[in-house]
């Protein structure tokens, strides 16, 4: 049976080993069983460590005591005296020695008696009564269980680790996403591409030691590729190459006889290589072997021939391709070409001793002299000389022309019989082109405009014009009074390759009083200049022109 005692705040009798009463809520010290004050880690009469309330919880405040009707007559509520109003509690016989019980290290308290409680007891205050324990057997105070002691200190709550656990399920979910992130190709664009990159680089660079029972040893040469051999000589040449990883750089060079040679070893690891050979001899083919070893020793080779140039001979300066082009009664062209770069003059006169000169040109290969000024139906000599950087000179041999005769007791005018007047134009290009620059040739200036008779006639003179251009034939289509976009658009869509001369103002088509809008009109001038055939009506075939351009092509 529990032993029990009074509350020393309301007096109702609870279970000796509480230490709350259940009726007024007064919290206890469960060694005296004295009053402890709220928020007190330390009994305040008999100093047992209580600890504090439980965190997070206020302790309940002692409820007002009921008025009691008397005061107990027993009871046992801690270190407790006599009260004013009771007797003295007679004397008791001296209790029998007991054995010293050993020590467990818990405080364990002693029984006091009556007068030394009496002078150790607070005064009361309002709401606590004194009782004073009551007397048992023999005069001897009643002795209650010892119950067993709290341990010092404030009470340790015990909590499950959430944050812990919050953190590494965070962490594996992480790294599940990121590895089916990884396997479904999230992270295989350009975005991605230089921090992975950098990552495998970097573990790349680490070497693990290699008597480690989980590291393979590599045996895997590198991979020579993009070989290429430069800057060759008579002496020397440079040779390039790529490996798949870092490794060394070197070549051995063999001469036709079977003597090789090495370059220097370069022991720096890289992918780009690059090795200079020199003492080599000129315009011999040499066997080249190529080696690279990466850092675990493993050597690829890579074998290629290559001849050096031979020692450079002196290149003796030649003049070519002489021409005499658009030889008119007082102008000729004369045009020449070279082996290499040099100056050009031309010499020309009516004799052998020439007497007239060009001004020399800078250093060319395509030459050209256009000479003006000419005496008509009259033979000339001319002679080309050239000199190249070093100095060197050269003369062609003596060569003629002739100039054209001049026709004469010819009126000059716009119909048939007479010397076509001339005329310069710019071309679609913008080059200025003169009716007079074509003599020797049959001309036919065909005056146009983007009309439906034209859209049929010019395809026709097209087509002949191919022909019988390399026989002398000539055709000046002059434009009327349109821009050069929509003449450019007109000759590209019909495909149109002859010469074709912009009239924007009108002046030319004035001048031979032609009205294209009305007539499309076609002139024919012979090699003279003279104008044998002025058409209005359109070519209807290539037949009509052949009847009139045939004859001025094969006579004189």
């Amino acid at each position: 049976m529990s032993s029990v005692i009074r509350c020393p705040n309301c007096g109702r009798e609870i279970d000796a080993g509480s230490r709350f009463c259940e009726h007024c809520a007064t919290r206890l010290c469960p060694a005296c069983h004295g009053l402890i004050p709220p928020r007190s880690k330390f009994c305040p009469h008999c100093g047992f460590a209580v600890g504090p309330a439980l965190p997070g919880q206020d302790e309940p405040r002692p409820a007002t005591p009921p008025p009691y009707p008397h005061p107990p007559s027993a009871g046992y509520g801690g270190i407790m005296g006599p009260q004013p109003h009771q007797a003295p509690t007679p004397s008791r016989p001296p209790s029998v020695p007991q054995e010293p019980r050993p020590s467990t290290g818990i405080p364990i308290p002693r029984a006091v008696p009556p007068e030394e409680a009496a002078a150790q007891q607070p005064q009361a205050g309002p709401g606590l009564p004194r009782f004073r324990p009551s007397p048992g057997e023999g005069g001897v105070a009643r002795q209650f269980p010892r119950q067993p002691l709290m341990p010092e200190g404030p009470l340790v709550a015990r909590r499950f680790p959430t944050g812990v656990v919050v953190i590494v399920v965070v962490i594996l979910l992480l790294g599940l996403v990121g590895f089916a992130g990884f396997n479904a190709g999230w992270f295989s664009g350009e975005t991605w591409q230089k921090p992975i990159s950098a990552v495998q680089d970097f573990f790349s660079g680490v070497k693990l030691p290699s008597w480690f029972p989980f590291v393979s040893k590599d045996t895997t040469p590198p991979v020579i590729s993009e070989v290429v051999l430069s800057d060759i000589t008579e002496t020397g040449a440079t040779v390039r190459w790529l490996t798949d990883e870092p490794a060394t750089s070197q070549v051995m060079i063999c001469d036709p006889s079977g003597r090789c040679t090495w370059t220097d070893l370069d022991e720096t690891l890289v992918t780009e290589h690059t090795v200079v050979l020199s003492g080599l001899e000129p315009g011999l083919t040499y066997h080249l072997t190529i080696t690279s070893t990466d850092a675990r020793g493993n050597q690829s080779l890579h074998e290629t021939d290559f001849t050096t140039k031979g020692k450079e001979t002196a290149v003796t300066l030649a003049i070519s391709g002489i021409s005499v082009t658009n030889v008119t009664e007082t102008a000729a062209t004369i045009t020449w070409s070279t082996n290499q770069p040099a100056r050009g003059q031309l010499e020309y006169g009516t004799t052998t001793s020439y007497g007239n000169s060009t001004p020399l040109s800078g250093e060319l290969t395509s030459h050209k002299a256009v000479l003006s000024g000419l005496s008509p139906n009259t033979t000339y000599h001319y002679r080309i000389k050239a000199q190249d950087a070093a100095g060197r000179e050269v003369v062609s041999e003596d060569r003629t022309f002739k100039t054209r005769s001049a026709v004469t007791g010819v009126e000059k005018g716009t119909t048939v019989g007479k010397l076509a007047e001339d005329f310069t134009l710019p071309d679609l290009e913008g080059k200025k082109v003169s009716l007079s620059q074509f003599r020797g040739k049959v001309v036919m200036v065909k005056f146009w405009v983007d009309s439906q008779s034209c859209r049929t006639e010019l395809p026709i003179i097209q087509s002949f014009y191919q022909k019988w251009q390399d026989k002398g034939f000539v055709v000046l289509a002059v434009n009327w009074m349109q821009t050069p976009e929509q003449v450019k658009a007109f000759v590209k869509d019909k495909g149109l390759t002859f010469t074709v001369l912009l009239d924007e103002n009108g002046e030319v088509n004035a001048k031979y009083g032609v009205k294209p809008s009305i007539y499309a009109v076609t002139i024919v001038v012979d090699k003279n200049g003279v104008i044998r055939e002025r058409r209005d009506p359109a070519f209807k075939s290539e037949l009509q022109i052949e009847a009139v351009v045939k004859p001025l092509l094969e006579g004189e």
